[in-house]
């Protein structure tokens, strides 16, 4: 439905289904892809209402997450594309029931579209639960989940299942169920080697089940995990010992890993009694498992053997780490004499 607002532009919405009509079954969900466009040439705000059947779940998503409305430009870039999500109720009949999206302009209140689609709910369907459903993991251990398949339709079927998220790249999870009956449910595991490449934070993951009689009724069960805060470092200098002969400076190489799995902040303390280290970078700010290649500048008091320590600490978390190196400042046996020099004053004066 399009229309014109007197004095603050012309409002327009378009809205539709690709396709308009889709194959479910109980329990299980249906994505169709929702396209909505301002047509109009004023950004317009713009509400969402769902109506579908009791007992349903529906919900369209952006960026993943569900959504009531939007803001949508003129043009250009006055499209978006939604995902909805719909869920018949575990006990819905079979048959074919329409789904429906309305569209309304929050800045006027004439202008609204509305999009149908129509779900088919087939003999077939089925529900994935994994438990446990949120979980703080060590990622250096390895971690396993229980994955429950229940047949929520009315014949015998079996379930293709497979993981998403980080249990895809590593994990080990049967390719299929047996057999289930009306009902019947399921249970394998979902197994996860050790992760020590994660980084903290929270992890989400699902597994999918497929029905192998219909492969437009699937259904996903969802689960999040948290990987703690672990910071760790490590120092070590380029070279364990350095000789140097005739001067006190020298330019030593310093390494600094993050060997933990956040980013963080090192202030750098150089310590050696007789000794004058300065860094060319400090604090040190290093992304987790990453590392720098730090220059230290040394000058010395004398001639003479000297012990130089390197420590990284964390302000934040308490992780610490050092290492020392040996500096040898030699003189020659046989220096260069010291020859005072010799002065041009020019031609005698009488």
């Amino acid at each position: 439905m399009d229309g014109i607002a007197t004095g603050n532009g012309r409002f327009g919405i378009l809205a539709e289904f690709a396709p308009e009509s889709v194959v479910t079954g109980p329990g299980s969900t249906a994505v169709v892809s929702y396209t909505l466009t301002n047509i109009g040439d004023t950004a317009d705000e713009i509400a969402l209402t769902i109506d579908a059947p009791a007992g349903w779940q529906a919900e369209l998503l952006r960026y993943g997450q569900p959504i009531t409305s939007l803001t949508l430009p003129a043009l250009p870039f006055n499209e978006a594309q939604l995902p909805l999500l719909v869920t018949p109720d575990v006990a819905a009949v079979g048959g074919t029931y329409p789904v429906t999206v309305t569209a309304q302009s929050l800045a006027n209140g004439g202008i609204q579209a509305t999009a149908v689609v129509m779900v088919e709910v087939s003999e077939r369907g089925v529900t994935v639960e994994i438990s446990p459903a949120n979980q703080t993991i060590d990622p250096n251990a390895p971690t396993s989940w229980n994955v429950t398949v229940t047949n929520r339709g009315s014949v015998a079927d079996s379930y293709a299942l497979s993981p998403t998220g980080v249990p895809a790249l590593a994990g080990t999870l049967p390719e299929q169920t047996g057999t289930l009956a009306p009902g019947a449910s399921q249970t394998v595991q979902l197994s996860v080697p050790p992760l020590p490449f994660l980084v903290s934070g929270p992890y989400r993951f699902a597994v999918i089940a497929q029905s192998v009689g219909d492969a437009q009724v699937r259904a996903q069960g969802a689960a999040q995990f948290a990987v703690p805060d672990s910071p760790a470092v490590q120092v070590a200098w380029f070279s364990p010992s350095r000789t140097v002969t005739d001067t006190l400076s020298l330019s030593l190489g310093l390494v600094v890993t993050n060997t933990g799995n956040l980013l963080t902040e090192y202030e750098l303390d150089l310590t050696g009694t007789g000794l004058t280290a300065v860094s060319t970078l400090n604090p040190v700010p290093l992304p987790a498992r990453s590392a720098v290649f730090l220059q230290v500048l040394v000058q010395a008091d004398d001639f003479g053997e000297y012990l130089l320590t390197a420590t990284a600490v964390d302000g934040d978390d308490g992780a610490t780490a050092n290492d020392t190196t040996t500096l040898t400042f030699v003189a020659s046996e046989n220096p260069p004499e010291n020859v005072a020099p010799t002065v041009d004053a020019g031609a005698d004066v009488a």
